[in-house]
């Protein structure tokens, strides 16, 4: 019985893998921070988007717990990276 509570546990959020791929911009953010920490200025020169753009979509995947932000700098959280190794697994572009 523990086995089977540990196993649902461990599974991914289905709701933020949907929140993710919802908006192109959430998620050209995840990837962007899985190559390191950036600000939304950093992310919108390797895009080469404007990076007002960037500031709604940062602010929201911070809300959901998939970035931190320490400063002005997003860092990718444990549950992010595997929202979106997953996203980018099933759905790749």
């Amino acid at each position: 019985m523990i086995y089977i509570f540990n196993k649902v546990k461990d599974m991914i959020d289905f709701n933020k893998i949907g929140f993710v791929l919802a908006s192109k911009y959430r998620r050209l953010i995840l990837e962007a921070l899985l190559k390191r920490p950036m600000t939304v200025s950093e992310m919108a020169e390797v895009y080469a988007i404007n990076k007002r753009s960037l500031y709604g979509p940062a602010r929201d995947l911070k809300d959901h717990a998939l970035v931190s932000k320490n400063k002005h700098v997003y860092n990718i959280t444990d549950e992010g990276d595997e929202v979106i190794n997953f996203v980018l697994k099933k759905w790749p572009k």
